[in-house]
């Protein structure tokens, strides 16, 4: 059973949304506006907070600005409801973790809901001190990675699939380096996430890097968009 706080909005197509979750075994919370979300999200400690775009004199952005300011709140999954797609790489870049394009059914949106619950570190990983670890039976290596993006990150993740062995090196929440045998920078995080999609796991350990090389100067989630179009066209 997961936390859940969603802003509560008296927008008439967003009213079934709320009831879906207010149907499940989860333990719910309800925002009148960010603040109160920000206020929500510090007392319940919650796993995911769900937001629309404009929420209230604040917004969505407004929300992720304060919870980056926040500590405690730098592992909280955020998922944003838009009517439109125009700020969705703002909302990438303040560490939104998911983002859904309204209309939507209530079915899709309650199966996003549990995706990125069950990516989530409680989920997907076993913690350890100071590292994170698990497989890719439950998470992608792409959910993984923007997971440790959105928690902004710093230290080394070791991937191993039954075909590739490879490293991705976080500073800031973004990979800078990635090695995968005599390959390295973009060609080595290509050649990791094809074999990801393969069974595997990964191991990610926080640390603060030293005399690592910048192979890769792409913020981290504009490079998975482009290696995602890439793996379509390959499998098509």
């Amino acid at each position: 059973m997961a936390k859940i706080v969603y802003y509560r909005s008296d927008a008439e197509d967003l009213r079934p949304f709320a009831e879906a979750l207010e149907g499940t075994s989860h333990s719910i919370w309800s925002a009148d506006c960010v603040l109160s979300a920000i206020e929500l999200c510090k007392s319940e400690t919650p796993d995911l907070v769900i937001l629309t775009e404009r929420s209230g004199p604040l917004d969505a952005v407004d929300f992720l600005k304060i919870k980056q300011s926040h500590e405690e709140l730098e592992d909280l999954a955020c998922l944003i409801l838009s009517r439109g797609t125009i700020r969705r790489m703002t909302y990438f870049e303040h560490g939104c973790d998911s983002f859904i394009e309204l209309p939507v059914s209530v079915e899709e949106f309650m199966l996003r809901i549990d995706a990125i619950l069950k990516r989530s570190p409680k989920s997907t990983a076993a913690e350890t001190s100071g590292g994170l670890s698990g497989s890719f039976e439950h998470a992608s290596l792409v959910d993984v990675l923007q997971m440790l993006v959105a928690a902004g990150k710093n230290g080394v993740c070791n991937i191993s699939t039954p075909t590739r062995k490879g490293t991705f090196y976080f500073k800031g929440g973004q990979v800078i380096h990635a090695v995968a045998d005599d390959e390295e920078g973009e060609d080595a995080f290509l050649t990791i996430l094809r074999a990801s999609q393969q069974e595997g796991g990964f191991a990610f350990q926080s640390e603060e890097l030293a005399d690592i090389p910048t192979t890769i100067e792409k913020r981290t989630d504009h490079l998975l968009l482009g290696l995602a179009s890439i793996l379509d066209e390959e499998s098509m």
